[in-house]
């Protein structure tokens, strides 16, 4: 989410402190697959929580993501597809 809503409450020193509560709370690791991760990602979504009145910095509704499960949470909105690299050995065979 990229609103200057949402850019308000990342940029606070409250989100960072929050963000680092909740890596350490799951061992820096992701809660879908358990890779290495360092995003803090909001389920349901931060726009829906401030609709319903819900602290952004509720750690009920924060969790650890790694980047690729980040993306895929976020209908890859976070982080789309990169564009596939030419087969650079294709025309070998």
């Amino acid at each position: 989410m990229s609103t200057p809503q949402a850019k308000a409450i990342y940029n606070t020193r409250e989100w960072r402190r929050t963000r680092l509560e909740v890596l350490d709370r799951d061992g820096w690791k992701c809660r879908e697959c358990g890779r290495g991760a360092r995003t803090a990602h909001h389920k349901p979504a931060l726009e829906t929580l401030l609709a319903l009145g819900v602290s952004p910095y509720d750690k009920t509704y924060i969790f650890s993501a790694c980047h690729h499960c980040h993306g895929v949470e976020d209908g890859g909105r976070a982080h789309p597809p990169k564009p596939a690299k030419p087969n650079r050995f294709k025309r070998w065979l």
